[in-house]
């Protein structure tokens, strides 16, 4: 016994030409689109270490009032060595009775977030200096 196949003409589809182009195009858009998500998941975890650094701020003042000095660990501030989400880990340098340096340290991916892999909020004399500038959203 033989099969038959018959085409119904007006048959409507796709050709793989067709299907081709279209996975063509959206390799072409994520790889303009994946790098741009990339760059602002980078950005917007800065703001998991400059929280913790305002955090740590308002710790270390907190602590000064009841010592002659700054702390000069993180435990002394009574906050933890990295930052809540864990993007950054925290450290204290240059603590005395007038001011210190809070440095963010950025940590696994985020750590190929180049211009902010170190953030830092440095207090000297009632003075608060934030670097680099451009990590800290306005």
């Amino acid at each position: 016994m033989e099969t038959k196949t018959k085409l119904i003409s007006g048959q409507k589809g796709f050709t793989i030409i067709e299907i081709l182009i279209v996975v063509a195009i959206l390799g072409i858009l994520a790889s303009i689109a994946y790098p741009s998500y990339l760059d602002y998941v980078r950005e917007s975890r800065r703001l998991d270490a400059t929280n913790a650094l305002l955090n740590a701020q308002a710790a270390q003042e907190k602590h000064r009032m009841t010592n002659a000095t700054y702390a000069s660990t993180a435990s002394a501030m009574g906050v933890g060595s990295s930052s809540s989400e864990g993007h950054y880990t925290l450290s204290v340098s240059g603590a005395t009775s007038t001011g210190y340096t809070l440095t963010a340290t950025a940590t696994g991916t985020q750590a190929s977030d180049t211009a902010c892999t170190n953030i830092t909020l440095k207090v000297d004399k009632g003075d608060v200096t934030k670097s680099p500038s451009t990590c800290w959203k306005k």
